[in-house]
C-alpha cells in the first residue's frame, strides 16, 4: 500500500498548457476517478504519473519521496490501458509472466504467481489461449492480469472498460472493485462516465480544461458540485434565479433559508429526482408546490423522466414507472428546496 501525491503539476504540448497546477493526494488503497471530458487532460495527467511524459514543473511524491528521476519500468506505477496491448504471439500465461520474465524472476516462482492471478483474475482453464481467441473481457483480464503480476505500487487504469459492451462493462468494474479492494492497491481510474467513477471511487478529481475544479467523494461531488460546470457531469439539472440576503433565497415560488455567505443575484440547481410530480387534483396548497403542463416524457423502465413547462419556463423531473402522467397533462410538482444548491450568478453556466 502506498500513499500519492500529485503537486503543482504542469505541462505544455507546442505551447498550448494542458494540464495547469493539477494537486490531489490519494491515500493507501484508495481508488481516485480522474473524471472529465475527453482532451480535458486526464490521460496526460496519468502518463505523466507513469514516467511516460516528462512534466515541465512539479512534483509526483510517492510515499513521502519524489518519483520524478525514477525510469517508468522501475516506478511501479503500472498503466492498463483500453486497448490491452497484449503480445499476440504468447499465450495467457507467458503474458501474465511477461514482466516477471523481464524482471529475471525465476521460472518456478513466476509459474506460481502467474497461477494465483489467473485464479484471482477466474481465467481457469483458458491458460493456454492466444488473444485472438479471448473475448474483449477476457483480454482486458489478462492485460490487468500483466499489470497484477509485477506487484504495482500503483495501479493505473486508463478508460479500461470503455471498449466493453455494458454487460462486460459491469463484469469488470466489479471485478477490479473486488481486487482493488482485496489487495489494497492504490488506483487511479481516468474515466468520462459518470456512473464509473460514482460507484468506483473513494474520491473524484473532477478535470474541466487541464485544472482539477472538485477533489471531493463521490456522494459530495454528486449533490454538493461546486459550481455549474461541476454539476453538468451529473445529468439533467434544473435553474431557479432569484437573490441571496442574510442566508436566505428568494425566488417566485418563496423565500428558502440556505447554507450560503453571499449575497446577491444568485440561481438555485434542483436536480429531476428532488422534483415531485403530483397529480394537479391533490391538495396541496404550499410554497413548493408549483403548477405546470408536462411537454415531455421518456420511460426508462422503473422510472419516467418529464419535460414540464411552468410559466415559459422548463423543469425535468423524474417519477416512478407506477405514477404516470401523459404529455399535455396538467400536474404539480413538489420541489425539495433542502437538496438545491445557491450558486452565484457570476457562476452561472449555459444551460
Amino acid at each position: 500500500m502506498s500513499k500519492l501525491q500529485i503537486k503543482n503539476l504542469n505541462k505544455s504540448f507546442d505551447g498550448i498548457k494542458v494540464l495547469k497546477d493539477i494537486n490531489f493526494f490519494i491515500d493507501d488503497g484508495e481508488i481516485v476517478s480522474l473524471l472529465g471530458e475527453s482532451g480535458c487532460g486526464k490521460s496526460t495527467t496519468l502518463k505523466i504519473i507513469a514516467g511516460l511524459i516528462e512534466l515541465d514543473s512539479g512534483d509526483i511524491i510517492l510515499d513521502e519521496c519524489s518519483i520524478l528521476s525514477i525510469q517508468a519500468e522501475k516506478r511501479k506505477t503500472v498503466i492498463v490501458f483500453q486497448d490491452h496491448l497484449l503480445f499476440p504471439h504468447l499465450n495467457i500465461e507467458d503474458n501474465i509472466g511477461f514482466g516477471l520474465k523481464m524482471a529475471g524472476i525465476k521460472k518456478s516462482i513466476r509459474k506460481n504467481k502467474v497461477a494465483e492471478i489467473i485464479s484471482l483474475l477466474k481465467l481457469q482453464g483458458l491458460e493456454k489461449r492466444y488473444s485472438k481467441e479471448l473475448s474483449g473481457g477476457q483480454r482486458q483480464r489478462v492485460a490487468l492480469g500483466r499489470a497484477l503480476a509485477i506487484e504495482p505500487t500503483v495501479l493505473l487504469l486508463d478508460e479500461p472498460f470503455s471498449s466493453l459492451d455494458i454487460r462486460l462493462r459491469e463484469e469488470m468494474r466489479e471485478l477490479v472493485l473486488d481486487i482493488q479492494k482485496k489487495l489494497r492497491i492504490t488506483t487511479i481510474l481516468v474515466t468520462h462516465d459518470k456512473e464509473e467513477a460514482l460507484m468506483m471511487s473513494d474520491k473524484i478529481a473532477v478535470m474541466i480544461n487541464g485544472k482539477i475544479v472538485q477533489f471531493d467523494t463521490p456522494e459530495n461531488v454528486y449533490e454538493k458540485p461546486s459550481s455549474p460546470l461541476v454539476a453538468d457531469f451529473f445529468g439533467e439539472k434544473n435553474y431557479i434565479e432569484g437573490s441571496v440576503s442574510n442566508g436566505t433565497f428568494e425566488c417566485k415560488l418563496g423565500s428558502f433559508q440556505v447554507e450560503l455567505f453571499f449575497t446577491g443575484n444568485g440561481q438555485m440547481m434542483i436536480r429531476p429526482e428532488n422534483i415531485e410530480l403530483l397529480s394537479e387534483v391533490e391538495g396541496y396548497n404550499m410554497s413548493n408546490i408549483i403548477k405546470g403542463v408536462v411537454k415531455k416524457r421518456r420511460y426508462l423502465g422503473d422510472k419516467v423522466h418529464y419535460t414540464v413547462e411552468v410559466e415559459g419556463k422548463e423543469f425535468k423531473a423524474i417519477s416512478s414507472e407506477y405514477m404516470k402522467f401523459n404529455i399535455g397533462e396538467k400536474v404539480k410538482l413538489k420541489i425539495d428546496f433542502s437538496k438545491g444548491i445557491v450558486y452565484p450568478m457570476t457562476n452561472r453556466c449555459s444551460s
